[in-house]
């Protein structure tokens, strides 16, 4: 074997050693891809469920009347605390 077929059977070594390197590299971010999409989708259920929850608690406190106080005006506190001294 001549000194140039020695090289081109070594870089054809390596370039297979690369390229299974790649494979590798790659299924492990269509992996981590999948994760990914697997807690943006658990991220976006929990942020959907906060926002109805949000929305009844607002619904909920406005379907009550604001306390109001002798002068008809709102209160400057909420009616579960005592008036101030």
């Amino acid at each position: 074997m001549s000194a140039l077929e020695t090289k081109v059977a070594a870089l054809d070594e390596a370039l297979r050693n690369r390229t299974a390197e790649l494979a590798r590299v790659i299924a492990e971010r269509d992996t981590a891809l999948t994760e990914l999409a697997r807690v943006r989708a658990q991220l976006d259920e929990r942020t959907n469920q906060l926002t109805q929850a949000g929305q009844q608690l607002t619904a909920h406190r406005t379907d009550r009347p604001a306390p109001h106080n002798e002068e008809n005006r709102p209160c400057p506190y909420p009616p579960s605390r005592s008036r101030p001294a």
